[in-house]
């Protein structure tokens, strides 16, 4: 997403008091290799399960000093976690989520033996590698719209936000993709009634501060292109995408950018503008999301 959806797909954690928590290694279930540690933060909630199984791995080239892994692998730790619910956080460990925080697009490759999208700085896969065949959410500290050379690294808030949107479509996955389910009050048939809705506002009732002068037309089509989703609207993606948006601005630390989720909780939500009584796509989203 310029570096706003193309900060997609991907990551997960968890976190309160990283920097002073006591990091006894647990036995993962299973085995990473370098640059890869395992990172047990002693709780009872995903990443880590009741028996001390460890699902958050730190790939950011500590493999020899686990005790001090980068600040935006903490940052991604402490704040992504602390953001979601007792529900969420239990359908992730249950359906053996992990999430990987990575230095860099080389060391991904290197460890997967996968490219990892070009211009993305995040995804969520159901199959990582054959080493780790399982589910997984993974964040770069860096954002590569031409790797190696046109690279920069992310900040904290950036992180934090990317868990958030990738958690939206882990949870998307899990419970058997409702983003694309059709039906009355189902998220696509909402979602299209409150595009719709959102395109008739008078642009200058929105704030459009920070908007990319790239971005034209109606106000949906900028929304689409700030967030930069790619997808035609037609393409099932298309509506995964904004699941995932949706679920990220429904958090608190919301998702990238700031701006455009401001935008979708005021208009696509229940509340804000939305008539009496109306339930909007995004509440929707969060709705599903925190169904036990």
């Amino acid at each position: 997403m310029n570096i706003k959806r193309f900060l997609a797909l991907g990551a997960m954690i968890l976190g309160v008091g990283f920097f002073g928590a006591s990091q006894a290694q647990a036995t993962p279930h299973y085995t990473p290799h370098a640059p890869c540690i395992d990172w047990n933060v002693a709780s009872t909630s995903w990443p880590t399960a009741n028996t001390g199984d460890t699902h958050f791995f730190i790939c950011d080239g500590s493999y020899q000093n686990h005790m001090n892994p980068s600040p935006i692998s903490i940052s991604g730790v402490r704040n992504a976690g602390q953001n979601q619910s007792a529900v969420v956080k239990t359908k992730l460990l249950n359906a053996g989520y992990d999430l990987f925080v990575f230095k860099s697009v080389a060391d991904y490759n290197a460890y997967t033996g996968k490219n990892f999208p070009v211009g993305i700085g995040s995804l969520t896969t159901t199959n990582m590698s054959t080493d780790h065949p399982g589910p997984a959410i993974v964040i770069l500290e860096e954002f590569c719209t031409n790797p190696p050379t046109g690279c920069t690294t992310q900040n904290y808030t950036d992180t934090a936000r990317l868990v958030n949107h990738e958690v939206g479509h882990a949870v998307d996955n899990i419970m058997g993709m409702p983003s694309l389910l059709q039906g009355t009050g189902k998220f696509v048939t909402q979602f299209d009634i409150d595009k719709q809705a959102f395109d008739l506002l008078n642009p200058n009732t929105i704030n459009w501060s920070g908007l990319p002068g790239s971005c034209t037309g109606g106000n949906f089509a900028k929304l689409k292109c700030w967030l930069n989703v790619i997808y035609p609207d037609t393409n099932p993606q298309f509506y995964r995408e904004f699941w995932a948006h949706c679920y990220a601005a429904s958090q608190p630390s919301g998702g990238y950018l700031p701006q455009p989720h401001t935008i979708l909780k005021n208009y696509f939500k229940t509340g804000g503008m939305a008539p009496s009584g109306t339930v909007r796509s995004c509440t929707i989203v969060n709705n599903t999301a925190q169904t036990p």
